[in-house]
């Protein structure tokens, strides 16, 4: 089980019993002191029973729950904010793979937990039970009426556009969002089943699909979601997979000349973001990974944008977390906007090499790993969040996951070879580990 800013996760009826559930529901409940709930999930097959006890042991506190049903993660938060809700509760792994479940913890405004908040979830509460009730709320359609009302969301779009939202919960909003903005809908993977088709981040190699799909229908471009929707990543016109690093630096080239102000990021994000904050003369953060410690940065800054390089996207305006469907809704129209090609506005930024690996390493070595890895590469050195190394256009970042039992490395430079050889350099210590 894993239990961090970005919630709870793990294995329904094995790590996550009734009895794990109520304990940090208790102490969610106890922190935002009571009242009216929203609650909504994602499409996974069992998240519909998880759902039902948070519900249910809500409600048997006394509180009121709004329930919104099957929903993107985005639009929970959006729905806290929208109706003055004293927090929420998603039900959703994110881009975890079956059979991992989770929740993610909201509070007032619409925003996730920050650190100092959710380690109070961890503790035990004498809850005084009353009678509470449960309501049903339309949260997807306040979600998409805001996005749509947005006055950089155009209309009469007129595109072609493939969709893959991974049999996720935006499969209906996604299409919707699309099909007002005046766009042609091509979709596969599209029916919330929580069955996933392909791995559920949406990376450059789990996207074969939609490249394909863009290439024979002859799209004008395509877009993927994760399975809760706070993500989102581009095919262009010929159906070559953008990645997902590309979808902040393009919206926020965009964004910040319709409000400028200070950008937010974490250590792992491509430094494509540093092209866009020195052109608009904007200073730029960057904070631990993790949603919510970006969020806290934003706040505390009062920053224009934010976001991460796996495609989340940050408008605080709108709504205080990664938002995929906001997202989708940006970058079609800017292209409308620019009459251009995705593979056009890829061409603005320069062009960096970047490897994302996960790492099978027992992590009781982790301490040994990390000094072995500060002895290889010279540079600066940060251990705020595991460890980063950076020199020149080269950078390194290597950290265990808060949601998954692996270690993530990620390294990016100008010179595909010096990547891998930076690759080998840390498989080789690796075999060395024993």
């Amino acid at each position: 089980m894993f239990f961090s800013v970005s919630g709870l996760r793990g294995v329904v009826g094995k790590d996550l019993t009734d009895e794990v559930v109520k304990r940090y529901l208790s102490g969610f409940y106890h922190l935002v002191g009571g009242g009216r709930i929203c609650v909504g999930r994602d499409s996974r097959r069992d998240s519909g029973d998880l759902a039902e006890l948070v519900k249910e042991t809500l409600s048997s506190y006394g509180g009121e729950v709004i329930d919104i049903g099957v929903a993107p993660t985005p639009t929970v938060l959006y729905t806290v904010r929208k109706l003055g809700l004293d927090g929420g509760i998603v039900v959703t792994a994110s881009h975890n793979p079956y059979p991992y479940n989770g929740l993610k913890f909201v509070t007032r405004g619409g925003r996730f937990l920050f650190y100092h908040e959710i380690r109070e979830l961890n503790k035990t509460f004498k809850i005084n039970y009353g009678p509470g009730r449960i309501i049903s709320a339309k949260g997807v359609e306040l979600h998409l009426e805001a996005i749509l009302d947005h006055p950089l969301v155009e209309k009469d779009c007129g595109f072609r556009i493939g969709v893959d939202p991974v049999n996720g919960a935006a499969c209906q909003m996604i299409k919707s969002l699309l099909l007002k903005m005046g766009c042609e809908v091509y979709a596969i993977n599209d029916q919330p089943s929580g069955y996933f088709n392909r791995p559920p981040e949406p990376t450059k190699d789990a996207l074969n699909q939609l490249s394909e799909l863009v290439r024979s229908k002859q799209l004008n471009l395509g877009l993927a979601l994760d399975p809760d929707g706070d993500r989102l990543s581009i095919v262009a016109e010929d159906g070559i997979p953008l990645g997902e690093e590309y979808t902040l630096p393009i919206i926020a080239q965009d964004y910040l000349r319709y409000k400028k102000g200070p950008i937010v990021v974490n250590r792992s994000t491509s430094r494509m973001i540093d092209t866009v904050a020195d052109d608009f003369c904007v200073p730029l953060y960057r904070t631990r990974v993790g949603e919510a410690n970006v969020v806290e940065k934003i706040v505390g800054v009062s920053a224009a944008i934010g976001g991460e390089g796996n495609g989340g996207i940050i408008i605080p305006e709108l709504n205080m977390t990664r938002d995929g469907i906001l997202a989708a809704a940006l970058v079609v129209s800017i292209l409308k906007r620019e009459d251009s090609r995705p593979s056009e506005l890829v061409a603005r930024f320069p062009r960096l090499v970047m490897r994302k690996e996960r790492l099978t390493v027992n992590l009781k070595k982790w301490k040994r790993l990390k000094q072995m890895i500060a002895a290889e590469f010279v540079g600066e050195h940060d251990a705020t969040d595991g460890i980063w190394i950076g020199k020149g256009d080269f950078w390194l970042h290597l950290r265990p996951s808060r949601t998954e039992p692996v270690i993530r490395l990620i390294i990016e430079a100008k010179d595909e070879g010096v990547v891998e050889d930076a690759i080998q350099r840390i498989s080789k210590i690796i075999r060395n580990l024993g």
